[in-house]
C-alpha cells in the first residue's frame, strides 16, 4: 500500500508516483482535500480532509486562519499518520524499526 498526502491531489510529482505504484498493481491511499483530482480517482482509499493549500479552489465554506496556507492540511495530515501507525503497530505487534523500513521506499 502506498499513502500519499496530497492537498490539492494534483501535486505532478505525486501524481506521478500514485500512476506508478497503480500501474504496479499497488492499493493506494491518499489523503486530501480534494477527492475528485488525479490522485483521489487512483486511490481505492480516500481520507478528505478539509483545508486551504496554496491551491484550493473556491471551496465553501473556508475557516478563517492566520496559520499559513497549508498548514492546518498538514498539521491534520500528521494526526491521521500518527493515527494510524499507533493502531497499525497494535493490530500487527511491530516495532518501529520494522514499521519505519517500509517508510518512502520508493525512493
Amino acid at each position: 500500500m502506498l499513502i500519499i498526502g496530497s492537498g490539492s491531489g494534483e501535486t505532478g510529482s505525486l501524481v506521478t508516483m500514485a500512476q506508478k505504484a497503480h500501474k504496479q498493481g499497488a492499493t493506494l491511499a491518499t489523503l486530501t482535500i480534494y477527492p475528485q483530482h488525479s490522485i483521489g480517482q487512483l486511490a481505492a482509499v480516500t481520507i478528505p480532509i478539509p483545508g486551504i493549500t496554496a491551491k484550493s479552489e473556491d471551496v465553501s465554506p473556508k475557516a478563517a486562519t492566520v496559520q499559513p496556507t497549508g498548514s492546518s492540511f498538514e498539521q491534520l495530515s500528521w494526526l491521521i499518520y500518527d493515527s494510524v501507525v499507533i493502531r497499525l503497530k497494535q493490530l500487527t505487534g511491530q516495532s518501529d524499526a520494522q514499521i519505519f523500513s517500509r517508510h518512502a521506499n520508493l525512493e
